[in-house]
């Protein structure tokens, strides 16, 4: 009898009583894999460590809470704290997972030649208890260049192997925008990456949701031009330097160069270059307008 395969899934929680139990459920309904579900509570004020415990007395999770750090801090903590498993998978506190998640992820994953595997997917919004269509109608262009500057994997879909966590859990990042982009950058520099055009995740979007994948155009422009006049740089060049603190020692010349040019962007040589350079690409005419107006600006 073949061993089945062991997921890890790694699930970080704050104020998430609404939704939690459901998205549980659709964790421990997960075919043709054995589940380990381990919880981070980032500090919530409501319920949620009720259920937690509920769920953790009935043999279904692990849980243990921390201090507020963040979504992202968070996440790279249980990646930190995880045990041994084949494969580990980021979760979201208020979507639901179909049943074959998990197991079209893996299958996938066996594709890839490399000892180091990310993959991710295409989303399903649903709002309201329906359905309502794919995130994104094609599959977004990925290299290393792009992976710098843009990131296609959400954080919700991913699920990479025992290789890349190994990678991953040599340093820790002491700035990140988001764990999902940090884990695609490590997998884009160390391995390999599938992004899948399907969709096996409903992406919940409800009022508590700080940013919804499914805004209208207004509320897409609003938030671009708030970014562009806000005081704040939106992050890029400072997780690109960790980057290059974390693994400078197992980078090529070439890849060093590749993240050093955003790294380092605020030379005024180095930003010309940047400039001008449009392998750095956000894969839209428009975002790579408002790429370049970063760059004029100091806003990376």
């Amino acid at each position: 009898m073949l061993q089945r395969v062991k997921v890890c899934i790694l699930l970080s929680t704050y104020n998430g009583e609404r939704y939690l139990e459901e998205q549980l459920d659709s964790l421990i309904k997960q075919e043709s894999v054995d589940v380990d579900i381990l919880v981070r509570d980032d500090g919530s004020t409501d319920a949620t460590t009720d259920i937690l415990n509920k769920w953790q007395n009935n043999g279904y999770l692990k849980w243990y809470s921390g201090e507020n750090k963040g979504y992202a801090l968070s996440f790279m903590d249980l990646v930190q704290k995880s045990g041994e498993a084949d494969y580990y998978a980021f979760c979201d506190q208020d979507d639901i997972w179909l049943p074959c998640k998990l197991i079209s992820a893996i299958d996938n994953l066996d594709k890839l030649k490399s000892p180091a595997k990310l993959y991710c997917s295409n989303l399903y919004y649903y709002k309201n208890g329906k359905n309502l269509g794919l995130v994104k109608k094609q599959i977004p262009r990925y290299d290393i260049y792009t992976s710098i500057i843009q990131n296609i994997a959400a954080g919700c879909t991913i699920v990479f192997n025992q290789e890349l966590k190994s990678i991953m859990t040599q340093c820790t990042p002491n700035y990140l925008i988001a764990h999902d982009f940090w884990a695609y950058q490590v997998a884009m520099l160390f391995g390999e990456v599938y992004h899948d055009e399907n969709s096996y995740i409903y992406y919940r979007q409800h009022d508590n949701n700080q940013i919804g994948a499914k805004t209208s155009k207004i509320e897409k422009w609003k938030r671009r031009i708030n970014r562009l006049f806000s005081k704040k740089r939106d992050g890029r060049a400072a997780q690109a330097q960790e980057l290059l603190r974390c693994f400078s020692g197992r980078l090529s010349a070439e890849e060093q160069n590749i993240i050093s040019l955003v790294a380092n962007y605020n030379n005024p040589w180095t930003k010309i270059k940047l400039f001008f350079d449009y392998r750095y690409t956000m894969g839209s005419a428009i975002g790579n307008i408002l790429f370049r107006i970063k760059i004029i600006f100091c806003k990376l």
